[in-house]
């Protein structure tokens, strides 16, 4: 709880936390320069006296309010320029901010936007199914990791052409070599569910040929197995690797393995970026429709049933592709009414409404053993 408190206090550039339980309650002051959170006897807020509660209060919110003061004089002091009056750029010319200079000139060359041949794109599926270890670090906002997070592969690769191939768990070691490991940089989450938070992700990749491209993922990370999460995970994972050995399979994104932080057992699903979600109360387009039920009958004839379509799990990405994700409520060999069902469900969410009166147990429905 200290700690999470503490990452909260820096991301909103806070000075003073307070942990309250109740009837019990610590003030904690952050020190900025030794990086130090100092932190008040423990207090009883129904027997305070001398001074009372209200006292300690107003003395807590003055000191709050002096602090937030001579923060504002200090910044306004180190940069006059954060003040409310814009200076003209000089020689009638707009300033370009250093951090945005930088960012240009350290632009790697090649995206795996429009910019990649089909080989270059192979190359990228190769990589990420193979390596044996995933490094992540987070950067957005307040959180930049000073070193990466280390992620063994615990399952193999659910891309096309992968997924079959012979998997043995690697052994942990103290080292690895280069060729054994990918690295990427987690930005802020773009969602968080019954199951895990997702992130939006950027893998560095070099090539062959020696170019370093650049490639958009996503990463569903579970941190803990509370409510069976973890579990459910590992099912979602399951599924993927049964879709990708079905012939003709549509609307799935690539999935790259299931990894597990070495220190903290925090399992991580990484993925392809399928986009944006659909918008909830509103139509899809005719061309975006078809896609999603041709997407939606293909994985029915490998024998899935999705058992949770919403708005949220059906995405679009720039080009217009369309994507179905999120598979941990599942069911392996549905019947045929189940099928029709859920068929039904996706027109009806598909034209912006509530799925709500379709996921209701059918009567004898059949479920997998593995739900």
């Amino acid at each position: 709880m200290t700690t999470q408190a503490w990452a909260r206090a820096v991301e909103n550039d806070a000075t003073f936390i307070i942990f309250h339980c109740g009837v019990r309650e610590r003030i904690g002051i952050r020190h900025r320069e030794s990086q130090t959170l100092y932190l008040s006897e423990l207090m009883d807020t129904t027997a305070c006296k001398d001074p009372s509660y209200g006292a300690i209060q107003i003395g807590l919110h003055l000191a709050i309010i002096q602090d937030a003061l001579q923060r504002q004089k200090q910044r306004f002091c180190h940069d006059p320029s954060s003040s409310s009056t814009k200076r003209p750029a000089e020689d009638g010319h707009a300033s370009i901010p250093e951090s945005k200079r930088q960012k240009v000139e350290n632009k790697i060359e090649g995206t795996n936007e429009g910019g990649n041949d089909q080989s270059d794109l192979e190359q990228v599926h190769s990589i990420l199914s193979s390596r044996a270890l995933a490094l992540l670090s987070l950067n957005y906002g307040a959180y930049h990791s000073p070193t990466p997070s280390s992620f063994i592969r615990v399952g193999p690769s659910c891309v096309r052409g992968y997924h079959d191939q012979p998997f043995k768990e690697p052994s942990r070691r103290a080292t690895y070599n280069p060729s054994q490991y990918f690295s990427l940089t987690l930005s802020e989450p773009i969602g968080s569910g019954a199951v895990g938070v997702v992130h939006r992700a950027t893998a560095e990749i070099q090539l062959e040929s020696g170019l370093k491209v650049q490639h958009s993922l996503a990463v569903k990370l579970v941190f803990s197995n509370h409510f069976g999460y973890q579990r459910k995970l590992r099912k979602e994972y399951s599924i993927y690797h049964h879709l990708a050995s079905k012939d003709d399979v549509e609307g799935v994104l690539p999935v790259y393995g299931l990894f597990e932080d070495t220190e903290t057992g925090t399992l991580a699903l990484i993925m392809d970026d399928g986009g944006s979600s659909i918008r909830y109360g509103v139509s899809v387009p005719d061309e975006q429709r078809i896609s999603f039920s041709r997407a939606m009958a293909s994985i029915h004839r490998a024998g899935v049933r999705h058992f949770d379509l919403r708005p949220n799990n059906l995405l679009v990405n720039d080009k217009g592709e369309t994507f179905i994700i999120d598979f941990d409520q599942s069911q392996l060999n549905p019947r045929p009414q189940a099928i029709s069902q859920e068929m039904a469900c996706l027109e009806h969410v598909l034209d912006g409404k509530d799925n709500e009166d379709f996921y209701s147990p059918l009567p004898n429905s059949h479920h997998s053993e593995s739900d």
